[in-house]
């Protein structure tokens, strides 16, 4: 006897795009579910920029055409800047009324904030910041925070209140890379027993549903980091 299990359903994959990657990404876009294009940095002033420039508009209508959802990815990493930022109601506000101007303007399906090297002692205005950015964006956007990855055993403290964040993100990004960081000693980036921690923790304080897990695919160059 034989059964034969079809399964029709796309996993849902969200990659990163950064830097002039538009001939990678129309070689792969049947891949993708949805794109975070990492090309806006932001500043302590909570001010909105292009990081480089690219074919925007092209690029964007491309993937919509292909039934990408799109979506609005700004950095900012240092503790300084972070501060300033996260601390000041007036510059979290000035990045949120920078965001939905894009988000609209341009038609972005929802942002994607990629935040590092946050104090801990941020933690609280991190999430506030998450939550005043939600509830401007609504239900009609997506919001995706990128988070380090954790298992629940690390005696550092984290920037990232993971329950909170969880309760509040539509989607939240797991970094699950760097196990052996450049400036460590030699090693694995993703060894599977610390992946598996990863995602026992991180189940244990983040709706599944709500759960990418980051993959290393930067071996050669970073053009996508694809999250399934």
């Amino acid at each position: 006897r034989e059964v034969i299990i079809q399964i029709k359903s796309k996993p849902e994959v969200f990659a990163y795009y950064y830097y002039r990657s538009f001939e990678e990404l129309k070689a792969n876009i049947d891949l993708f579910t949805s794109v975070a294009f990492r090309w806006f940095e932001t500043n302590e002033k909570g001010e909105l920029f292009y990081e480089y420039q690219d074919d925007y508009s092209d690029i964007l209508t491309f993937c919509r055409n292909h039934g990408v959802n799109t979506h609005a990815s700004v950095v900012l990493m240092g503790a300084d800047p972070l501060h300033a930022l996260l601390s000041n109601q007036k510059n979290r506000s000035r990045l949120i009324g920078n965001l939905l101007h894009e988000v609209k303007n341009n038609h972005y399906d929802g942002v994607n904030i990629d935040f590092e090297l946050i104090n801990p002692k941020d933690a609280e205005a991190f999430t506030t910041f998450l939550r005043e950015l939600k509830t401007s964006l609504g239900p009609d956007y997506v919001l995706s925070v990128a988070v380090f990855a954790r298992t629940g055993n690390e005696n550092w403290p984290t920037p990232y209140e993971y329950r909170e964040i969880g309760k509040i993100a539509d989607k939240v990004i797991v970094m699950a890379y760097d196990y052996s960081y450049k400036t460590s000693a030699p090693g694995p980036i993703a060894p599977i027993w610390w992946i598996k921690q990863v995602i026992a923790y991180m189940g244990n304080n983040i709706p599944k549903e709500k759960l990418l897990l980051g993959m290393p695919t930067f071996i050669s160059l970073p053009l996508f980091r694809c999250l399934v």
